[in-house]
């Protein structure tokens, strides 16, 4: 269920559950909002219902997955087609949410060539 509306940019795609490991290096909730036009994650606390962060993607951000281990999560990007890996740990805030490595190249669309 909804209880809420927030603003967002242009796109909103998908919405997907995801955990961040907080300044006390705890697990917590949080909901991620796609943005495939806007090339942008919006971090969602539901607890105290604000948005916390963005993340700055690549062209075509379409799904995000969470590694088990390791705070951190994996956007797979449509448009150009790779992967990009990024920190959800909240202990080192100056990383929080930022792109930490990318997997494969950037390979733009036949189409755009």
């Amino acid at each position: 269920t909804f209880h809420d509306n927030i603003p967002l940019t242009a796109g909103p795609s998908r919405v997907v559950l995801g955990q961040v490991t907080n300044a006390a290096g705890e697990q917590e909730r949080r909901v991620f909002i796609i943005c495939f036009d806007s090339q942008i994650i919006y971090i969602y606390d539901p607890e105290q219902r604000r948005v916390e962060g963005q993340i700055f993607t690549g062209r075509g951000p379409y799904t995000i997955a969470f590694d088990s281990q390791l705070p951190i999560a994996y956007i797979g990007h449509f448009t150009d087609s790779y992967l990009s890996v990024v920190s959800l740990d909240q202990r080192y805030s100056r990383t929080y949410g930022a792109m930490l490595a990318m997997v494969g190249t950037p390979s733009p669309p036949r189409a755009s060539k």
